[in-house]
């Protein structure tokens, strides 16, 4: 690094939520030119941080300073007015507006000439948003509607929304989860020209390769503090899992290793098939197991978890439950046979978000909270404390 002081450095920074400590004294020190990793097991404070240098949250205690002098960020119009930028993983867009539209937020070209510049020049618009997408070379109409996308193309144009943004500072929230990997190789190479360009990148992921592939230095937070940050080039992944966890992981990994013991079936899929989707999947899942599947976008994996849960209709094929033969025609079904589901767009298909937190937690089983045909809020709030 230069003798130059730091792009970003945030001091000593705390924040506490109805008396529960989240930060704990933190110092995060970010350099023009480079990617720095943020890793942390879930909970650690790595969400509430990044939400303090975006002014969603203030601070309790500590200091922000750009470029070596003191900021004050209270508000995200601050931080974007200081050039922060950040690309949450609970991605923000207005699905019913266009592409460019959400690209060109606040910034759609106006139309010259007297009298005209209260009108949008859409033909412009829409041709500075193909030049936007091209950044990344996204295959994308910039007349569609995002709410005709699918998740992974969403998360693309928020990263070029934020990209164009002309950031110093770029946040990037597990920007790689719903991406392929020739889609999260193009993004690599996009963060590459931000560095060349003195852009300061914060990148959050859980997935250490992408860490060791583009990042320059790797910092840690546990529990709300920080325990260390180091070169890329210096640790192993080992290393970087012990800071995590604050513990090796050899007995963790021994244990699962080790065959595992006879246990009961408690799913069982036959040659489930729906056709243009997935076909003849064959599962046996036992209780206290954990079954990964796993897949590129359109490869059937999506549709057969939803072909399980009975929001998609499977052809044929078999599903059993604790060995007894189930029909899912329906989620109420797949519920009443003791399947859940949590889909990918939670905040579209897995909750009501105008609704309080206790009545999406019951609305699975909201007849448990009725008598005689009327709801009963007394027993909603019984049930969500138990």
């Amino acid at each position: 690094m230069s003798d130059r002081p730091p792009l970003l450095e945030m001091r000593g920074i705390s924040k506490a939520f109805f008396g529960t400590r989240v930060l704990d004294s933190v110092t995060l020190v970010a350099h023009a030119g480079e990617v720095l990793a943020l890793l942390g097991e879930n909970g650690a404070g790595k969400s509430t941080l990044i939400k303090i240098l975006n002014g969603d949250y203030t601070k309790d205690e500590g200091e922000i300073c750009l470029d070596g002098r003191p900021v004050e960020i209270r508000t995200p119009r601050d931080a974007a007015a200081l050039g922060i930028r950040v690309i949450y993983q609970e991605l923000h867009y207005a699905p019913d507006l266009t592409v460019a539209e959400n690209l060109l937020m606040g910034r759609l070209p106006r139309r010259q000439g007297w009298g005209r510049k209260w009108l949008i020049d859409w033909p412009a618009a829409f041709q500075r948003a193909r030049e936007l997408l091209e950044l990344l070379q996204v295959d994308v109409d910039p007349r569609a509607r995002l709410r005709d996308l699918g998740v992974a193309q969403k998360q693309t144009v928020e990263i070029v929304k934020a990209l164009s943004a002309q950031a110093r500072i770029l946040v990037m929230d597990e920007p790689t989860a719903a991406l392929t990997p020739r889609e999260a190789d193009l993004l690599f190479d996009t963060i590459d020209k931000l560095r060349a360009q003195g852009v300061a990148i914060i990148y959050i992921s859980h997935r250490l390769d992408e860490v060791f592939r583009i990042a320059q230095r790797v910092m840690v937070l546990r529990d709300g503090r920080h325990v260390g940050t180091v070169n890329t080039g210096a640790v192993t992944r080992r290393d970087l899992i012990r800071m995590m966890v604050g513990r090796d992981i050899d007995a963790a990994q021994s244990r699962a290793d080790s065959p595992p013991t006879r246990r009961e079936v408690a799913l069982e899929v036959r040659g489930l098939s729906a056709a243009g989707a997935f076909e003849d999947v064959n599962l046996r899942l036992h209780r206290g197991e954990i079954v990964g599947i796993f897949g590129l976008l359109g490869a059937g994996h999506l549709e057969f978890s939803r072909a399980l849960f009975g929001a998609e209709p499977a052809e044929r094929g078999e599903v059993l439950v604790d060995g007894c033969l189930v029909a899912l025609r329906s989620p109420e079904a797949a519920r009443a046979a003791g399947i859940g589901f949590v889909p990918v767009d939670r905040k579209v298909e897995g909750l009501v978000m105008c609704m309080h937190v206790r009545g999406n937690v019951t609305l699975a089983n909201w007849r448990g909270c009725t008598r005689m045909g009327l709801f009963q809020e007394r027993q909603e709030r019984e049930r969500v404390q138990h």
